[in-house]
C-alpha cells in the first residue's frame, strides 16, 4: 500500500488523559488532533437515548449524495491561499505567543486543521476548489477548537512513566513498602533522585501516604484520594 492517508474520528472520556506521558503533549501528538469538548460535563442518565430517525436519514442521504462525486483533487483558490498565508504568517505568531506552552504546540499545527476543514467543506459542497469564504470558515472553526480544548490541555495532570512504575511496584508489594526498598528496586531504571522526586509528587497528589515502621519510612497506597486535579 502506498500513499495511505488516514483520518480518525473518535470519542473518549477525559479521565485517561491525565495518565498520558508528557511526550504526548510536548511532542504534539494530542495537539495534532482537533479536539471538540462538550460545554458541560453533565451526564445524561438515559437508558435508551432518543434518536431522531428522520433527521438521521436526512443527514445520511445528504452525505451519500455529496460523496458520490468527490473530486480527485481539491485545489486551493488564489484568494483562499492569500488568506491562509496572511493568517499563518502574520496573525498566528501573535496568537501563539500569548498561549500557555501546551497550547503553543496546538497553534503551531492549527493550519493543518484549517486546511483539512476547508477541504472537507469544499468536498461536501461539491466543489473542487477552496474559496475565500470557506477558508474564513475553516480558520474560525480551527480557532474555536483551540479555544474549547485549551482548558483541558492546560489542566492535564501529565505523568511520566516513572510514576506508574512507582505505583506498580508498591501494588505488587501488597500496597506498602519501605522507601529504601522502593529505591533499590527501581534504581537500575531511574536515578535515586528521580525516584525520590516521583515519590514526593505522588505524596503531594495524595496517590500515596507516608508513615513509619520499625524506624523506617514507609510509603503506601492512599485509601482515598481527596484531591483530583482533572
Amino acid at each position: 500500500l502506498r500513499n495511505i492517508y488516514v483520518c480518525l474520528l473518535g470519542g473518549t472520556t477525559e479521565d485517561w488523559l491525565k495518565r498520558m506521558p508528557e511526550d504526548t503533549l510536548a511532542g504534539g501528538f494530542l495537539q495534532a488532533r482537533a479536539l471538540v469538548i462538550p460545554a458541560s460535563d453533565k451526564k445524561h442518565w438515559r437508558f435508551l437515548p432518543y434518536i431522531d430517525l428522520d433527521e438521521r436519514a436526512r443527514i445520511v442521504n445528504e452525505l451519500a449524495g455529496a460523496l458520490q462525486d468527490v473530486p480527485p483533487v481539491v485545489k486551493l483558490g488564489e484568494k483562499a491561499r492569500r488568506r491562509f498565508t496572511e493568517w499563518y504568517e502574520k496573525e498566528l505568531p501573535q496568537t501563539c505567543n500569548g498561549q500557555e506552552e501546551r497550547m503553543q504546540a496546538y497553534f503551531q499545527r492549527i493550519h493543518v486543521h484549517a486546511l483539512k476543514f476547508a477541504a472537507i467543506m469544499t468536498t461536501l459542497e461539491g466543489h473542487g476548489e477552496i474559496q475565500l469564504e470557506v477558508a474564513q470558515a475553516a480558520i474560525a472553526l480551527s480557532e474555536w477548537c483551540g479555544q474549547v480544548a485549551a482548558p483541558l490541555l492546560n489542566e492535564l495532570e501529565v505523568r511520566e512513566p516513572i510514576y506508574d512504575d512507582v505505583m506498580s511496584r508498591i501494588r505488587r508489594a501488597g500496597g506498602r513498602m519501605p522507601t529504601r526498598d522502593l529505591v533499590r528496586m527501581l534504581r537500575n531504571k531511574y536515578p535515586a533522585r528521580l525516584i525520590q522526586e516521583a515519590k514526593e509528587q505522588l505524596l503531594y497528589s495524595q496517590d500515596l501516604e507516608k508513615g513509619l515502621s520499625g524506624g523506617l519510612e514507609v510509603v503506601k497506597l492512599a485509601k482515598t484520594k481527596k484531591r483530583d486535579v482533572c
